[in-house]
């Protein structure tokens, strides 16, 4: 299970943070937090600061939020490199039914 299963990771996926549910992955990203920090947030102060911090357009990470959008920028090599990488994670988020893209 590697780091799926580890219980001091907190998983998130992209699509969590830019969908309709964000408030709901904001809050557990907190409370998280809090549940191993020394010094825990208060939820309903830090998750306004949170959402706005959120800005794709003022970010040199972000790309296009377009799904699968990565496939259009990757190369044969990079999908085979990626694949080896990463591929069994892809599937077991979701992304990937299997390793046949």
């Amino acid at each position: 299970d590697g780091w799926f299963a580890r219980p001091d990771v907190c998983l998130v996926r992209f699509e969590e943070l830019t969908g309709p549910q964000r408030d709901d992955a904001l809050v557990r990203i907190i409370r998280f937090y809090n549940e191993r920090a020394r010094d825990a947030v208060d939820v309903d102060l830090l998750l306004p600061l949170l959402r706005a911090s959120i800005a794709p357009t003022k970010s040199h990470t972000f790309r296009s939020g377009k799904s699968g959008g990565w496939r259009e920028s990757l190369t044969a090599e990079h999908r085979q490199r990626f694949k080896q990488a990463a591929g069994p994670a892809l599937i077991r988020l979701g992304y990937e039914a299997d390793l046949n893209w």
